[in-house]
């Protein structure tokens, strides 16, 4: 390759990247008005791209409450779905678990809402709502016919801010949780992600389980909810998201009126820490009554630190692992037969993340497996990927992301993870950046993350 020529163009890739980013990020109109009590700004982001994610309305209320609405015309349905910056990783190790526990508290009754009735407002009305905690994030969603979106607002708003939080029901829904700890422990392929976990980020608390465990549960009762509530389900922690057939001059008032007693007060500092340094493997394994064996293998990164490696290293996730075409599926899967599935795959957090491949087969070949792992890893990183595989990953992703956002639930859903992570408007940018990707942008980021002999490894085979 013409070196000249090849920083050429980057360099124009650059100028086009950084034009794209200039038209995404245009806005039109910023204003402010009232909505009972609380006032707000908001500006339009994404007027004339072609995305099924613009353009949205992003609004920030003068408590601190963030909201983003995205109209979609065609089908009568709206999703609303509140974002919470705080997981798993955000707690007290004694009460471990309790970003999980509250999740399942917050369908158990509110100051105006009787247990059990906020799920039977949004089943009246044909809908369905859920919740899901993650390591730094939960979030409660509701999909309902869009002429029915005050209820979800309503519904979903009563359980953060005024949840009843019954000793009784609290006891009993400690049981389900443990129930629930009890399931994963007996799932390999879930169990395997906390053993993974504790491998890249020993003592830190992203090696702590979401779930928590029996001990802390039974830390976790009223006065602790009460106490966790108030630190973290602040307005300035929140990011209400809806998406569907609505008005957004509407939803943003009605935002406005439910949330309008929340006080502006200032969530607690975000985490800081560093993922320890990895000098030799390190191995979590643990036996389980299963017949096969079940690996994750993967190397520390930078995270949400390191936004630019972001697209490059789901780019090289893909041509690794992700369909059948891909370089371990190809290999270990479909010649071989060392694995009956493998993915590679990459996520980010705050303070790092994982570039890591799962793998399921035969125990006899785990360990062969997992070599072919690194090895192809290392080529991956030594040599460039062919255009041929460049531009399938690339398409992969692209594809993928498209499927990901082909409902109301799963916009909202893309549109709030992305604001608490980045900022939404990543979501609309993000095809850009996947586009942009070259094949040296790939072996730079192998190159800077895999390191021969320097992996986790969450491992479980099976019992003698």
């Amino acid at each position: 390759m013409n070196v000249r020529r090849g920083r050429r163009n980057l360099l124009g890739l650059s100028v086009l990247l950084a034009a794209l980013v200039a038209v995404v990020l245009a806005v039109r109109g910023t204003e402010a008005r009232a909505a009972e009590g609380l006032t707000y700004r908001s500006r339009l982001v994404g007027e004339g791209m072609r995305s099924p994610l613009a353009p949205f309305t992003q609004a920030e209320f003068s408590n601190g409450l963030r909201a983003i609405v995205r109209e979609t015309r065609g089908v009568p349905v709206a999703t609303v779905d509140v974002w919470v910056s705080t997981g798993g990783a955000n707690e007290e190790e004694r009460v471990g678990g309790i970003s999980h526990f509250f999740e399942h508290m917050f369908f158990k009754g509110t100051e105006r809402y009787g247990v059990g009735e906020m799920d039977r407002a949004i089943k009246r009305l044909g809908g369905r709502n859920n919740a899901g905690t993650g390591i730094e994030t939960t979030h409660y969603y509701a999909t309902v016919p869009s002429e029915s979106v005050a209820t979800a607002l309503d519904v979903i708003s009563e359980g953060l801010q005024h949840p009843l939080l019954d000793p009784e029901e609290i006891r009993r829904e400690r049981a389900v949780v443990k129930e629930e700890i009890r399931r994963k422990e007996d799932t390999p392929a879930s169990k395997v992600w906390v053993l993974f976990q504790r491998a890249l980020a020993p003592g830190e608390p992203y090696a702590r389980p979401v779930l928590g465990t029996f001990e802390s549960l039974d830390r976790v009762d009223h006065d602790a909810f009460a106490a966790y509530i108030a630190a973290h389900y602040v307005p300035r922690n929140m990011v209400v998201v809806v998406v569907g057939d609505v008005d957004t001059k509407s939803i943003l008032e009605l935002v406005g009126q439910h949330f309008a007693s929340a006080q502006d007060t200032p969530p607690p500092p975000p985490l800081e820490f560093d993922l320890p340094a990895l000098d030799a493997p390190r191995v979590v394994e643990e036996t389980k009554d299963t017949k096969q064996s079940y690996f994750i293998l993967g190397y520390p990164t930078l995270g949400r630190r390191a936004k630019d490696d972001r697209a490059a290293l789901d780019v090289a996730a893909a041509i690794l692992g992700h369909g059948k075409s891909s370089r371990l599926s190809r290999v270990l899967v479909e010649e071989e037969g060392m694995l009956s599935s493998v993915e590679a795959y990459h996520y980010v957090m705050r303070n790092g993340g994982g570039f890591a491949v799962a793998g399921e087969g035969p125990p006899e070949r785990s360990e062969a497996a997992r070599a072919a792992v690194i090895e192809e890893s290392v080529r991956l990183a030594s040599s460039l990927a062919s255009e041929a595989e460049l531009a399938r990953a690339k398409s992969f992703v692209l594809s993928e992301q498209t499927l990901d956002n082909e409902t109301t639930a799963s916009m909202a859903g893309t549109l709030g993870r992305n604001e608490l992570f980045y900022g939404a408007e990543e979501a609309l940018l993000y095809p850009q950046r996947i586009a942009a990707v070259t094949a040296m942008d790939v072996q730079r980021v192998m190159r800077r993350y895999v390191t021969p002999g320097r992996y986790a490894l969450g491992l479980i085979t099976p019992a003698p």
